[in-house]
């Protein structure tokens, strides 16, 4: 074959096949978003305006007892955390409640101390230890992590465990599990009534590109949580994507310095799919939080991957406190 009819055929076979790679492309991405391309300004926006009016309150206040929760943050110089307490957002969110428990018939829950700081600080600095939280420096504190940590903490300061439940995607032991993949409001509205307390870990994840419906997690959050309100449907799966409030202490120093309860508008994602330890796990039905969430980083996406739920028994029962 002579050199220029051999190139022209060369290109037409090259043209051919990126036709039929387009077509294969655009076929592929349709059918994994299944919705219209978003663009990520519009994500937000449509997260928050689904979601109903922020509810007024009088006062900032758990629903487990009318005191107000601790609001440490994790910078707190005091603690004399590694790096500032960068990474130790989990046991400062966990101290919150612990002081409030200690204060509600479970004293024996917080160190001995001459202040109420001072018990406080101590509890952070031991759960983050090896015997308990394991908390890195730089990696912070994972669902396993700190439900062993809160597990042995309350059990080594000799109380039993009514209820110690997960609800969320990430790794987590199975005696933890309630085969929620994603928490819903009513299950913590039912435990925080009941005397208990309970923790939200958010991921933060970058919103997504115009190639694919997909959240990109870079990162992860403990915060506590002292109320949850539910809207009347939330508990439906038919139910329009608003979900109700959340009142959250953020221990992060971007949330301030002195005590503040963030009123957090929450909402169902429809569909995509969130990114992260290297896997791809569907983001349908997934909580988003919208007016009122503090964010690390302006441009991230604040998205539930899971919460833990607390109840100690009841302290009528003594349990001799293991040293």
């Amino acid at each position: 074959m002579r050199p220029g009819i051999f190139a022209w055929t060369m290109l037409g076979m090259s043209l051919v096949g990126a036709t039929v790679w387009a077509s294969l492309v655009a076929g592929s991405a349709t059918a994994i978003e299944r919705v219209p391309e978003p663009r990520a300004p519009e994500v937000v926006t449509v997260s928050e305006s689904v979601l109903p009016p922020s509810t007024p309150s009088a006062s900032s206040v758990p629903a487990t007892g009318g005191d107000p929760l601790p609001d440490l943050t994790q910078s707190d110089p005091r603690l004399g955390l590694p790096l500032d307490g960068a990474s130790h957002c989990g046991p400062v969110a966990v101290s919150n409640a612990l002081v409030w428990l200690a204060e509600h018939g479970y004293p024996a829950l917080l160190p001995h101390g001459a202040t109420r700081d001072d018990r406080q600080i101590a509890a952070v600095r031991a759960l983050a230890g090896r015997s308990y939280m394991a908390t890195n420096p730089t990696g912070g504190t994972g669902t396993i992590g700190l439900l062993r940590g809160l597990e042995r903490w309350v059990i080594d300061r000799g109380y039993r465990i009514a209820a110690l439940e997960y609800a969320g995607w990430r790794a987590h032991h199975p005696r933890h599990a309630t085969g929620r993949r994603v928490p819903d409001l009513p299950w913590l509205e039912q435990h925080l009534a009941a005397g208990g307390v309970a923790f939200l870990h958010v991921g933060w994840y970058r919103p997504p590109t115009r190639w694919e419906l997909a959240y990109e997690r870079r990162g992860g959050h403990w915060l506590t949580i002292a109320r949850a309100v539910p809207s009347a449907d939330a508990a439906s799966r038919d139910a329009p994507s608003e979900v109700g409030e959340l009142w959250l202490r953020d221990p992060a120093p971007y949330g301030g310095t002195t005590p503040s309860m963030e009123h957090v508008r929450v909402a169902r994602l429809p569909s995509g799919w969130l990114l992260a330890d290297g896997g791809r796990i569907a983001a349908k039905d997934a909580l988003i939080l919208g007016e009122g969430m503090l964010l690390k980083r302006e441009e991230d996406l604040a998205i539930v991957d899971g919460a833990v739920v607390l109840r100690v028994s009841s302290p009528e029962v003594p349990v001799i406190q293991r040293q």
